[in-house]
């Protein structure tokens, strides 16, 4: 048995005798990646290109949720029904030339990653948990210049300290 396949058994429903409910032994249907990051995009196209593409040989579960392409459209997320539609799909699209006329060749590749995880703005990723810990720093109170310094009539204005007692004690002891 390969790593990727799924054994499946199933049972006898007894009440009405036939076979229902597959259960899997090693790996849960979740489990298994079924969405593929295509990268090596080049525009010009359109979504509706790249969708039509990626339904060519097997449909994705659906292209609303299941399909996710970044603002600069150099790579998508797409998710299949199965293990198996994936694989046919990453076949038929690996080193495929998109757009037709002038376009790179294809690089596509497994991920866990779901493309509805992507759209959604918040992919799988390990670090949340550091990110929600660390405290939001408060910014200080904005204080003016003229609260600082003090500013000339005339135009144009000009900002100065004065200086303190002691400072112009010891500047006149000189």
């Amino acid at each position: 048995m390969n790593k990727e396949e799924v054994q499946v058994d199933y049972e006898n429903d007894e009440e009405e005798g036939t076979q229902l409910k597959p259960q899997e032994e090693k790996k849960s249907a979740e489990s298994v990646p079924t969405t593929l990051f295509i990268e090596g995009f080049i525009k010009p196209f359109t979504i509706e290109e790249v969708k039509s593409l990626v339904s060519e040989v097997v449909a994705p579960i659906s292209l609303d949720e299941d399909f996710y392409m970044n603002g600069i459209k150099t790579f998508c997320y797409v998710t299949y029904k199965s293990l198996e539609d994936a694989k046919v799909a990453m076949k038929d699209l690996n080193g495929r030339q998109f757009p037709l006329r002038f376009g790179n060749k294809l690089h596509v590749r497994m991920t866990s990653v779901s493309a509805k995880s992507m759209r959604n703005g918040k992919p799988v990723r390990k670090s949340d948990d550091k990110e929600k810990a660390r405290p939001k720093r408060e910014r200080p109170e904005v204080v003016s210049i003229e609260d600082l310094f003090r500013k000339t009539k005339a135009r144009p204005e000009i900002f100065y300290k004065p200086l303190t007692e002691e400072e112009r004690r010891a500047k006149y002891k000189k």
